[in-house]
């Protein structure tokens, strides 16, 4: 997924357990805390996606992950990020 100097920009992961990244997200837990940044654990997509966006608007480099189906559960604040303008 992320490593090396990617890692380094990286701020804030927003992810899920159980999830079909978790090896990506269990490396990035363990290699963001080493260059000051934070995993989050969330409850849901939408909840990782409204994360995502906050830290954002805050300045901070965010990520999440996703399978498939749960991008169609990330649609409505994707696209309120669009609108909004949201810096990526």
């Amino acid at each position: 997924m992320c490593r090396g100097r990617h890692v380094r920009r990286l701020h804030i992961l927003c992810g899920l357990p159980h999830h079909p990244v978790d090896r990506g997200r269990e490396e990035l837990s363990i290699d963001l805390p080493k260059v000051g940044g934070k995993f989050i654990q969330m409850e849901d997509e939408i909840g990782a996606m409204a994360a995502v966006i906050g830290a954002s608007l805050t300045g901070a480099k965010s990520i999440t992950a996703t399978s498939g189906p749960g991008v169609s559960l990330k649609q409505e604040l994707i696209g309120y990020a669009c609108i909004a303008e949201v810096p990526a």
